[in-house]
């Protein structure tokens, strides 16, 4: 996950997502820098909270990798719908993801704990289908004063 030349997609887009979380932190710094300018007036400040899950479907079943081993989980999650929320895992683990490092943990720990087994073509076999969701909450806040909520995405 770490070596670059072999990084997948998901570390790929984790380097990006922090990237333009820094960048758009750096440019609301360089606004706040203006001082009483109107540039500065209108100026928001964005917070984001970034958290991950990790789920595995086994023979229909779905499985949270990211769970404690010691938690009682449900047998199987459930997927739900939500008119705010959208699409959503029943019972599956959140973790908070402060920074890539924090991301790409979650990432390898969970995959220790996918079922795999040896087939006739591939000595580690991935047995089951996963989904690593990550959350994006993005909240706004004036130089005055809290603005309203901001954007939520998942991807």
């Amino acid at each position: 996950l770490r070596d670059e030349a072999r990084r997948g997609i998901i570390p790929r887009s984790a380097s990006a997502v922090f990237d333009q979380v820094r960048a758009t932190a750096a440019a609301a710094r360089q606004l706040q820098q203006l001082g009483t300018s109107a540039a500065a007036a209108t100026a928001a400040v964005f917070f984001f909270d970034i958290s991950a899950s990790y789920v595995e479907i086994y023979n229909e079943r779905i499985r949270d990798l990211l769970a404690d081993r010691g938690e009682e989980t449900p047998p199987t999650l459930t997927i739900r719908e939500d008119p705010r929320h959208g699409v959503f895992i029943e019972g599956s683990r959140m973790v908070a993801c402060p920074d890539e490092f924090a991301l790409l943990s979650a990432l390898e720990s969970g995959g220790r704990e996918r079922r795999v087994a040896a087939t006739g073509m591939n000595a580690q076999s991935s047995r089951s289908h996963s989904i690593f969701l990550v959350k994006i909450d993005q909240r706004t806040q004036s130089v005055q004063g809290v603005q309203g909520q901001g954007v939520q995405g998942q991807g």
